[in-house]
């Protein structure tokens, strides 16, 4: 992916430098949080290549952007007031980013509170895109 699609995604551009094709992942990470949390879609999808791995205990594993895409759609019309806190993001290797999350939401379908706390680890390509998720509750 090329910086003007990187732009064209939305993702910001300095997070990733053109003259070296380096990136930043805790800051992507944080930006990729921030779009999530102000359940900005379209940018969330921009994050994503479009094969994209994404595994969580809760729901197994998906592949590709549309899948990833359609299971957060579908989570976050049934927990559409969740708060989501980044307790910490630290650089695993130069492409991937590990953060300690805690978040709390009300499940529509019962009305009942939920609290969960876990950790996420996102691995990027070259070019700042997200290529795998692998999301674990504590």
């Amino acid at each position: 992916m090329s910086i003007t699609e990187l732009n064209k995604a939305r993702i910001p551009r300095d997070f990733v430098s053109e003259r070296e094709m380096t990136i930043d992942p805790v800051a992507l990470t944080a930006a990729y949080h921030a779009a999530i949390n102000a359940l900005d879609f379209e940018m969330v999808d921009g994050f994503f290549a479009a094969n994209v791995v994404y595994h969580s205990d809760g729901i197994g594993s998906l592949y590709g952007r549309a899948s990833v895409m359609s299971s957060f759609k579908s989570y976050f019309e049934r927990f559409a007031d969740q708060t989501a806190t980044d307790e910490k993001i630290e650089q695993m290797d130069p492409r991937a980013a590990r953060a300690i999350w805690t978040l709390t939401a009300t499940d529509t379908s019962t009305g009942e509170p939920i609290q969960r706390r876990g950790e996420e680890i996102v691995t990027f390509d070259e070019a700042g895109t997200i290529i795998k998720v692998y999301v674990v509750d504590y």
